[in-house]
């Protein structure tokens, strides 16, 4: 059976990052993921260093074979989306890339919130509506508003 395909991770620090902004993310990253109990939640390439995590590069599996079946539109221009399970917010990165105008991105756990806050914030490559809409990390859903929701699997440390 072949690999499913991988959907590509467009975001990178800019090359013009100063090294101690990058020694900062990478620090506060690394307090993040110490302070959850499952650690970082997604494998990211931040360009000038990577960050492996619980689910390693999965979201970027399921991304891939949801675009090769046709099951997610290549845009989401003006829709608005969740991402349930979002843990550090490859799939609300990746939706925020697709132009979505709002992502709500939930969590049960404090610690995965705030993984997934943090990681829109450097990077610039983000379009400007989809980087306001990524980086509101909302957990309130007042009503059925919500155009397509993904749900990221259940997964066993054993």
């Amino acid at each position: 059976m072949p690999d499913p395909p991988t959907a590509p991770w467009p975001f990178r620090l800019p090359p013009s990052t100063p090294q101690p902004e990058i020694a900062r993310l990478r620090a506060e990253i690394e307090a993040l993921a110490r302070r959850s109990p499952y650690g970082w939640g997604h494998s990211m390439d931040f360009g000038p260093f990577a960050v492996e995590g619980l689910l390693l590069e999965n979201y970027l599996r399921i991304a891939g074979t949801l675009d090769a079946w046709g099951w997610w539109p290549p845009r989401l221009d003006g829709m608005t989306v969740a991402d349930v399970g979002c843990f550090s917010g490859g799939l609300s990165l990746l939706m925020a890339h697709r132009a979505a105008r709002h992502i709500y991105a939930v969590d049960e756990l404090p610690e995965h919130l705030e993984q997934c806050a943090l990681t829109p914030a450097p990077l610039r490559s983000l379009p400007s509506s989809a980087s306001r809409s990524a980086r509101t990390v909302s957990v309130n859903i007042s009503r059925p508003q919500v155009s397509t929701s993904f749900c990221s699997p259940a997964f066993s440390t054993t």
